[in-house]
């Protein structure tokens, strides 16, 4: 027993699934943003995208994988077929918020004990400045990768 997740086995996607997912993919995506915009960045006109949510026709494959610039969930519908999710390469995974977390208890245990005595001395403060660098950089890879998903 391989212990984990498990996804039933996939099997080929036919056209006519496909078309399914990408209208349901569409459906959700318009609920946010305007027609014209899933047009424009998956390098097609309106009407492709009005025949394609309609299941009429199929957006090719650059088409469907430029909708992540809008949304990067874009392809979970698709992938979902195959058990797959997409993840950004730059996501912090929950080890990454739990080292963060773990970071955070560190400080403030660091500076619990520096202000045990009621004052903190030049040693503790070399401590809790050091404990501070590093929360800080944690805490700057979370941000800047939330900043960077904002964007799109």
């Amino acid at each position: 027993m391989t212990g984990g997740n498990v996804c039933p086995k996939a099997s080929p996607l036919l056209e006519e699934d496909f078309r399914r997912l990408v209208s349901a993919t569409l459906r959700r995506l318009l609920a946010a943003r305007k027609q014209g915009e899933l047009a424009y960045v998956a390098g097609v006109e309106e009407r492709t995208i009005a025949n394609a949510l309609h299941e009429r026709n199929s957006l090719g494959a650059k088409a469907v994988l430029n909708l992540l610039l809008a949304d990067p969930t874009a392809l979970d519908e698709l992938l979902a077929h195959y058990g797959l999710k997409a993840v950004p390469a730059d996501a912090a995974g929950a080890n990454d918020h739990m080292q963060v977390m773990a970071g955070a208890a560190g400080f403030t245990s660091t500076m619990a004990e520096a202000l045990a005595d009621g004052r903190v001395d030049h040693r503790e403060r070399a401590v809790i400045a050091e404990n501070a660098r590093a929360l800080h950089a944690q805490l700057g890879q979370l941000i800047a990768a939330h900043d960077r998903r904002k964007v799109n």
